[in-house]
């Protein structure tokens, strides 16, 4: 397939291409952005062969200009006048700095001066990401290159849920929900695949929005949907979903303490897909243990208690209770906490 030429390598002495780094000028009519993915021809691995082709990630792009400083550039501009015109325009070029990712041939040596850069089409680019060979491939995302190219992400299910590395780490600021939105298109993407052989368990520590996740959303737009199909996964709610509320004696709430829409959780009751959860204090003791297991303790002071509490009055919990304010009295022997 033909890509469009961009730019031309430029090695300088002392900014030399190197086998992890190289630099290019781009034309002065491209658009480039950090993360775009270019192809370089380079030597092929035997004398006379087909040229092997590196591919580079684009990480920061900077302008410069034949000026000796920017004192200069003030004093062309008739010592800072706002509405003067230069008699001579600046030389100036765009210079891309780019990770090497890729050689198709696995040549590791630097690309040489002067090579023509190009843009990377769609199946160079899953070439320099890997993005191949999947037994089990799970719809990520896509990029969206300068150029218009767009590029399914796919993660390998055996590196994303077990059993080679089974994680996946999810940067981003803070309070922007976009970490949340991320998993949660990825968890649908997963149950999407893989409904028969993976069970989902999720913590809600987000207030209500994870409390419907079953619901269809009225207010995607054309353009979200197609948003999900390039990715390559269609926009419906998770399925097969049951909620687990905490208990609590709020008999107009469905019994628990969620802050959650109250048609929703009737709803979800009626269904039989929202159910109650407790602690008793009897369960509760005996896990205790687990708690503490892995902490510095040197005194062993939480392992004593933790181990002791098995052994109180758990009938409720103000039998508990009472038996735990007599152990910890000053003075009082069998004590929980030494004083």
């Amino acid at each position: 397939m033909e890509t469009k030429a961009i730019g031309k390598v430029t090695a300088t002495e002392n900014k030399p291409t190197t086998g992890n780094t190289v630099r290019f000028w781009v034309h002065r009519d491209e658009i480039i952005r950090p993360f775009d993915i270019v192809r370089i021809p380079h030597i092929p691995r035997q004398r006379g062969g087909s040229p092997s082709f590196t591919y580079a990630m684009v990480q920061e792009l900077s302008y410069i200009t034949d000026s000796a400083g920017h004192l200069a550039n003030y004093v062309s501009s008739d010592f800072g006048d706002l509405n003067a015109e230069p008699q001579n325009e600046r030389l100036g070029t765009t210079i891309a700095e780019a990770e090497i990712l890729y050689n198709n041939q696995e040549i590791e040596m630097p690309v040489r001066d002067g090579a023509t850069v190009e843009w990377a089409d769609v199946e160079g680019i899953k070439d320099a990401l890997g993005l191949r060979g999947f037994k089990q491939p799970i719809p990520a995302g896509y990029i969206c290159t300068s150029n218009g190219e767009e590029v399914p992400i796919e993660f390998e299910a055996e590196y994303l849920l077990g059993p080679q590395g089974a994680h996946l780490n999810i940067a981003g600021i803070s309070g922007l929900a976009t970490k949340t939105s991320y998993a949660m298109f990825l968890l649908n993407s997963i149950q999407q695949c893989m409904a028969e052989k993976v069970t989902m368990v999720i913590f809600n520590v987000k207030g209500t929005d994870l409390l419907a996740i079953d619901e269809s959303n009225p207010d995607l737009t054309a353009d979200q949907r197609s948003e999900w199909k390039k990715c390559g996964v269609d926009p419906i709610p998770f399925k097969n979903v049951t909620y687990l509320y905490p208990f609590a004696k709020r008999p107009n709430n469905n019994y628990t303490s969620s802050h959650a829409d109250q048609q929703i959780l009737a709803k979800q009751a009626s269904e039989k897909r929202a159910f109650n959860y407790f602690y008793d204090v009897e369960a509760g003791s005996n896990r205790l243990p687990l708690l503490f297991s892995d902490i510095d303790d040197p005194n062993s002071t939480m392992e004593s208690i933790a181990h002791q509490l098995p052994e109180l009055d758990a009938s409720s919990w103000e039998a508990f209770r009472n038996e735990i304010s007599a152990k910890t009295q000053k003075g009082k022997s069998g004590l929980l906490l030494s004083r």
